[in-house]
Formats: C-alpha cells, sequence, structure tokens
C-alpha cells in the first residue's frame, strides 16, 4: 500500500508545471511565440502564470474575417444587381404584354394568348444544338405574317407583321 502511495505522489509532482523558455521574434513583420532562440536579435520572453491556447490561425483571424466579410457583400452586392435585372426584364416583358406586343423573353402561353393559335409550326435546330419551334400565324405567305421562334419555351426572335 505504501508503494501505491508514493507511486501516486510522483505521478503528481511530475504532473506539476512544466517550466520552459518562451522566445519573442519577429518573423515577415510579424511576432511569433516559440520555443527555440530566434535568429539574430530577441530574447527569451517570460509568459504570465496564465496559458493561451491560441493557435496562428486565430492570430491572422481579424486578416482572414475581414477578407471574407468584403467577399460575402460583393457576393451580395453582383446577387442584388442580377436580381435587379431579372426585374427589369420582368417588368419590360409584362409592360409588353400589357400593351399587347410580343417580346424577345415572353412564354409561348403568352404570345399565343396575344395572337391566338397559330397558323403553322416549324421545329428546327439551333446553331447551339437546342431544340426551337417557330410559330406563324396568318395565311400560307409566310412573310406576311407574325412569327415568333421559342427556345426553351422562350421568346428568342419574333417578327410582328410584313418585316
Amino acid at each position: 500500500m505504501k508503494q501505491w502511495i508514493g507511486a501516486a505522489a510522483l505521478v503528481l509532482l511530475a504532473a506539476g508545471p512544466a517550466q520552459a523558455e518562451v522566445y519573442k521574434c519577429e518573423v515577415g513583420g510579424k511576432t511569433v511565440f516559440q520555443g527555440m532562440p530566434c535568429e539574430g536579435e530577441g530574447g527569451a520572453f517570460k509568459p504570465s502564470g496564465t496559458v493561451s491556447t491560441m493557435n496562428s490561425t486565430e492570430v491572422e483571424a481579424p486578416a482572414a474575417t475581414s477578407n471574407w466579410l468584403e467577399e460575402r457583400a460583393e457576393r451580395q452586392r453582383q446577387e442584388a444587381k442580377q436580381l435587379r435585372a431579372h426585374q427589369n426584364e420582368q417588368d419590360r416583358i409584362q409592360q409588353a404584354f400589357e400593351n399587347g406586343n410580343v417580346t424577345k423573353g415572353m412564354t409561348q402561353s403568352q404570345v399565343q394568348e396575344l395572337w391566338g393559335p397559330p397558323w403553322e409550326s416549324l421545329v428546327e435546330i439551333d446553331e447551339s444544338g437546342r431544340r426551337c419551334v417557330t410559330w406563324y400565324w396568318g395565311g400560307p405567305i409566310r412573310a406576311e405574317r407574325p412569327e415568333a421562334t421559342f427556345c426553351g419555351g422562350i421568346v428568342t426572335k419574333m417578327r410582328a407583321y410584313g418585316g
């Protein structure tokens, strides 16, 4: 039993606070602390009784946070700009629809509501490989009738009357 108590006392003594020299150095314009002497100038630094668990990535966190915030703000500005552009495009299409005009960006159902069902349709593959359909209204002479070409269900080009 005495041996057990002696071994426990030895373990407790060994687990006491460890002392080590810490060197405060300037590396690349930054202050760093290390366990070996600095190259050139720099001396031993006696730390206070408190222990810091901060690592080097935490020391650089303010700059990283600043960059992250700037990048996030820029992404939000770009998203807002895209949203405004999309909303302006939707407003333009809605205004044309309300005025009874067909315009690029309208859906097939909007065009059909304005011009009625097509008299003829022609399916084509465009230069990028998309399947597109052109609707024609009116009589048999294509040059004298309105037409609208849809790719992906959206007007990509159109011609009103005779032109």
